[in-house]
């Protein structure tokens, strides 16, 4: 997975190598958030909310497409290794998903493993005014009219909560439970 990273004006070009039987337990949370261990994982998709709408209006897809979409369960298993929280994510008949999280705020551009020449505007950060909340705001001239899709992570004693605010009071959520 190939990240451009842009940090004050700067242009860097960054491998991760995630290996794919990697799932780390190691106990080194000192730069991350205290919350970021509560993410560790598998967990699987259960319900959603607004998921229909998301994919008409921000994914431009066909009425059939999205039938079929809204029949994959995402699976994600969450890991910290080298100080840092990685998501990997798997849908059925598309690639996997890798994502990293840090204790900084990270702004970068990314292109889509699963839509050919769509490249995404990141920013990744650790809401300050709510705890354990993982942050995403992200946008591409090509989806959601160039506008920003606002996504937010948590978790509670037993789930996994991700929102998508694309619109004002658009909003598509994901509920997960942990494998046990």
């Amino acid at each position: 997975m190939n990240n451009v990273t842009t940090n004050l004006g700067e242009c860097i070009k960054n491998d991760i190598i995630v290996h794919e039987d990697s799932v780390s337990t190691k106990k080194e949370y000192s730069t991350l958030p205290k919350e970021a261990h509560k993410f560790i994982g598998e967990w699987n998709q259960v319900s959603t909310d607004g998921y229909d709408l998301f994919l008409k209006e921000v994914m431009n897809l066909s009425w059939m497409t999205r039938k079929i979409a809204l029949h994959i369960k995402p699976k994600s298993t969450w890991y910290i290794e080298d100080e840092k929280l990685y998501c990997k994510i798997k849908l059925v008949g598309l690639k996997t998903i890798v994502e990293q999280y840090g204790s900084e705020s990270l702004e970068f551009y990314e292109n889509d493993e699963n839509i050919n020449n769509v490249t995404w505007h990141m920013k990744v950060f650790w809401d300050p005014q709510k705890p354990g909340v993982l942050c995403t705001d992200k946008c591409c001239p090509e989806y959601n009219k160039g506008r920003k899709i606002e996504v937010r992570r948590w978790v509670d004693a037993s789930c996994l909560y991700i929102s998508h605010t694309w619109a004002p009071g658009k909003i598509f959520t994901q509920k997960c439970v942990k494998d046990l």
